[in-house]
């Protein structure tokens, strides 16, 4: 029997050490028959499973029975998906090695590809099934490096595998072994994100067993994966929402079938929506029930010139790659528009007088409001924002230094109502002539400055300056100083 929470726990929240993690310290948070550790964040199961019971399980008649065989055959549409992720991040075929492979599917699916494949499981009737269905002899045995001593593999694919074993880390540790150097490491697990509440569920219904598919050990958050891989040396871990797997209608009894388009539907639209809400947010927000995560075993620095040249070529083709892509012309776009829209439109609608210099980086808003009088300089990283309904306007012999922010709109601060809602509120700015703007500094809506004022660098003015020749500074600014005659 191997070592679980229930060997180091003492109570029902204390942990003396994570089993995933090796977490010493804080309270852990009990997730019906699981617990989360605060460290890690994965969660494990709180009770031994003996180990020829999960010998048992994966080996044995019962899991591998004919119509668990017929459900395999009919995953292929999940299996390309993992190889289409697969070939996007190799996209040249090498060798592959697939732990707990089952009969075969993506081993057949990868070979049919130009991979040089090869499998383990530990199940006889699924590697039976692989030989008679695919042609493709498998190890029947538990994963070890030693049956592949003499191999690297340019790519390991593990698809529910690392969730259903008692020492996950001991597991990825023997499989960094077999993984070249730039070589890819490919796993699908459950989100312990989502799956947080069917735990609880577990727990309500009583079901300790056959909840989920196979006596599941632990479950993982991203934050866990990426720490269990970081520690084996792989990085640039990403993840990919897994497709689910849609059971097919069978036969012709109407309510199990009817049964199975209900669940199918059900597990389309959460695919859908989860993966519309992972993309829209760039990746932070991950509520895909299942994973695909996919991490790379660093290489050491390139020596010689043969791996120079080797690294060159990898960095044209990633060039050229990138420059012919479709995101590539999307931000090309999008640069281009940008650049029109803060560079080239606003210049036929601002009115400025003669002499006037404004410098690449400014930024000007609602240009048709804004108004520069003969001879002044709106300097780099300059904001001169007018609004809908408000002007700025800048008089003759304005000199503004880097940074500086004329804002002649506002939002309102009323307790309640979200800022991105809040009112908007506008004013007009009136800068007199012979002003002297310091860099960073800020002007606020509805604030008139006086002829020959000058403004200290990073001042903020928030009320009228009407003494002439004054000099502000502060925040709020106020006056500090006069100008004197030279």
């Amino acid at each position: 029997m191997y070592a679980t929470a229930s060997d180091v726990y003492e109570g029902a929240e204390r942990v003396v050490s994570c089993p995933i993690c090796g977490n010493t310290g804080g309270r852990f948070q009990s997730l019906g028959y699981y617990v989360k550790c605060p460290s890690c964040r994965g969660a494990t199961r709180a009770e031994a499973v003996p180990q020829d019971e999960l010998d048992a399980y994966w080996q044995g008649e019962d899991f591998w029975s004919r119509d668990e065989i017929e459900k395999r055959k009919h995953r292929a549409p999940v299996f390309r998906e993992a190889a289409r992720i697969l070939s996007r991040v190799k996209p040249i075929p090498g060798a592959l090695l697939d732990i707990g492979c089952g009969i075969g599917t993506f081993l057949a699916i990868c070979r049919d590809e130009g991979w040089n494949v090869a499998g383990v499981d530990p199940s006889p009737i699924a590697c039976r099934v692989a030989e008679e269905e695919y042609g493709i002899e498998i190890t029947n045995d538990l994963f070890s490096s030693e049956f592949f001593a003499d191999r690297k593999f340019d790519a390991v694919f593990a698809a529910q595998v690392l969730h259903h074993l008692p020492d996950p880390e001991a597991f990825l540790s023997d499989v960094v072994r077999v993984v070249a150097e730039d070589g890819i490491l490919v796993l699908r697990t459950p989100n312990l994100v989502p799956q947080e509440w069917m735990l609880r569920l577990q727990r309500l219904l009583g079901r300790r067993e056959r909840f989920f598919c196979g006596p599941t050990l632990q479950v993982f958050h991203p934050d866990t994966l990426r720490l269990l891989l970081g520690r084996q040396g792989f990085d640039d871990v990403s993840f990919v929402i897994a497709r689910p797997f849609l059971e097919p209608l069978r036969g012709r009894a109407a309510i199990p079938n009817l049964r199975r388009l209900l669940y199918a539907g059900l597990k389309v639209a959460v695919y859908a929506g989860t993966k519309a809400l992972f993309h829209v947010s760039r990746g932070r927000i991950n509520l895909g029930p299942s994973l695909i995560v996919v991490a790379r075993r660093k290489a050491p620095p390139a020596q010689g010139a043969e791996e120079e040249a080797g690294a060159r070529g990898r960095h044209l083709r990633e060039i050229v790659g990138n420059t012919l892509s479709l995101g590539f012309l999307k931000s090309l776009a999008y640069s281009f528009a940008y650049y029109v829209h803060e560079q080239v439109a606003w210049r036929a609608r601002i009115h400025a007088e003669e002499g006037i210099r404004i410098h690449a980086t400014a930024s000007i808003r609602y240009a048709e409001n804004v108004y520069v009088g003969r001879n002044s300089h709106i300097n780099h990283n300059c904001c001169v924002w007018a609004g809908q309904r408000s002007r700025v306007r800048l008089g003759r012999d304005v000199l503004m230094g880097p940074g500086v922010c004329l804002f002649a709109a506002n939002h309102g601060s009323r307790k309640g109502s979200p800022m991105m809602w809040q009112e908007r509120r506008e004013a007009d700015i009136f800068i007199g002539d012979d002003v002297w703007l310091g860099a960073n500094s800020v002007v606020t809506a509805g604030t008139r400055i006086a002829n020959g004022v000058i403004v200290a660098a990073g001042a903020v003015v928030t009320k009228d300056v009407t003494e002439e020749d004054a000099i502000v500074g502060g925040i709020p600014a106020r006056v500090i100083a006069s100008r004197k005659g030279g």
